[in-house]
């Protein structure tokens, strides 16, 4: 008689490897991505006084596709403002909507709650693409002057105002940005495929190293 096989998924950043030359802890042995580097009171410090990059998540992701998205999520109870990043909540879960054109939306959730299970979606299609992507945030004062170096984007706040997205070259990969900031802190969420991740990453902290940036862990967003 065969054993019963013990099997935990585990979930893991496309960037693990680079986190752990850098000593990151993480959030748990079944969630790899970064809790902290070893000193949360420093990368706490730092995303006040100068920039962090983190890698966010793990983030469930929902593409929203169709000609009648925003009524369909309006429906869900969902906001769709287009060129726009919106938060809204399902319970008590948070879920993001990117309105990325008039007939396709991303929804993104930090927490694990069945997206689809909450749509209407009867007039759209939705389709899981939770591994096709990374969140990369750079957050701080100094977060407009390190992107600035890599996008050609103009991220003044009357050009890129609170909540709004942007499809733009970030370190020569076509990505979308969004402004999202943190507690007053300015903040971006660059949303890169997969396949990109580890390059872009290694290349803004490159160019940042001249601005201090420095990679930061969850942590360091609970008293940002």
């Amino acid at each position: 008689m065969a054993g019963e096989l013990s099997f935990h998924p585990v979930r893991r950043s496309a960037l693990e490897s680079l986190h752990a030359k850098s000593g990151a802890r993480w959030k748990s042995d079944a969630v790899r991505w970064p809790l902290d580097y070893g000193d949360p009171g420093r990368e706490r410090a730092l995303i006040r006084e100068s920039s962090g990059i983190a890698d966010w998540g793990p983030a469930d992701k929902l593409s929203v596709q169709g000609p009648d998205v925003a009524s369909a999520l309006g429906k869900s109870g969902l906001a769709f403002r287009l060129g726009e990043v919106t938060e809204n909540l399902i319970g008590r879960a948070k879920v993001e909507v990117w309105a990325l054109s008039p007939d396709e939306a991303l929804l993104i959730s930090i927490q694990a709650i069945g997206l689809s299970d909450y749509l209407d979606s009867r007039d759209i299609a939705n389709i899981p693409v939770s591994s096709a992507s990374c969140l990369i945030r750079v957050v701080g004062p100094k977060a407009r002057v390190v992107l600035g170096e890599v996008c050609p984007l103009d991220l003044s706040d009357a050009a890129l105002g609170a909540g709004k997205l942007a499809h733009v070259p970030v370190a020569n990969v076509r990505v979308t940005l969004g402004r999202q900031d943190v507690d007053g802190l300015p903040g971006f969420t660059i949303l890169v495929p997969r396949d990109y991740a580890a390059y872009l990453w290694q290349a803004v902290l490159e160019n940042g190293h001249a601005h201090a940036l420095s990679p930061v862990g969850a942590q360091a967003f609970e008293q940002a």
